[in-house]
């Protein structure tokens, strides 16, 4: 691959197709390509995650497809490979980063696996404005019945990691933090975390439902806020993405 060309996105935006038994080549070192690609994409380029994610779904069953797959994910990395991670030592201009320093954005895709018909969901938690310092590309535990359920999911799992980084920082910087924000691009979603009416529809999710809930009641711990599907940075997370909208999210998440 080092002669290779270089590609300017690290997968299409279709989904390759799920492969059968029959077709497994145990010739190829898969297991090293996607170990490899998961280190790399847990550490610095959040911009791979999500195609690393659909690699890593198939180490038991592969074929050439998803092979030539991950050795497009390695063609970007070529084309990229002078990209950076930027940390900035100030806050960021958004002017949330003063009472929230802990900012979140998660999405959700809706019944994207052809073999089980999960979702995809994908966050990533920015420290200060502009330090992105987690993100995730991940499938859900469970099948989901609506989009507003997918979403709430990533909601739920975004707070998690969330509360978890408000307890680290404020035990290394003494109570510096007091609640977080999250930016979430589905209405329904929000209205099932803001509002105390319930639906027939959402009481099978009541555990996250209540969880979430009571963390709204205060704003000085969680506060969910709309944003447009096009400014959403965790797209990058739960799709495939043509070269401008991924350039965009790459730039936000301060991949430069």
């Amino acid at each position: 691959m080092e002669d290779c060309n270089g590609a300017l996105t690290p997968c299409a935006t279709s989904l390759p197709n799920v492969p059968n038994q029959s077709e497994v080549n145990k010739n190829l070192p898969y297991d090293a390509l996607v170990g490899s690609l998961l280190w790399l994409s847990l550490g610095t380029r959040g911009d791979i995650c999500y195609s690393v994610h659909i690699l890593s779904k198939y180490t038991k069953c592969y074929n050439m497809e998803l092979w030539n797959y991950g050795k497009r994910i390695l063609r970007f990395l070529k084309q990229t490979m002078n990209d950076t991670l930027i940390f900035n030592a100030k806050p960021g201009t958004d002017g949330n980063a003063t009472e929230f320093r802990l900012i979140g954005y998660c999405d959700s895709s809706f019944a994207d696996d052809k073999q089980d018909r999960h979702s995809t969901f994908g966050y990533c938690i920015f420290y200060n404005g502009m330090n992105c310092v987690s993100w995730s590309s991940k499938k859900t535990d469970t099948v989901v019945l609506s989009t507003c359920e997918a979403e709430y999911f990533a909601i739920t799992r975004l707070t998690q990691e969330l509360t978890f980084f408000k307890q680290l920082i404020n035990e290394l910087f003494a109570n510096s933090i007091h609640g977080f924000m999250i930016y979430c691009d589905n209405k329904a979603a929000i209205n099932l975390a803001t509002k105390s009416t319930d639906h027939g529809r959402s009481k099978h999710i009541d555990i996250r439902l209540f969880f979430i809930r009571e963390l709204v009641k205060s704003k000085k711990v969680l506060q969910l806020e709309y944003i447009k599907s096009e400014d959403q940075i965790s797209d990058i997370f739960t799709k495939g993405l043509n070269k401008e909208i991924l350039i965009k999210h790459k730039s936000q998440l301060n991949i430069l």
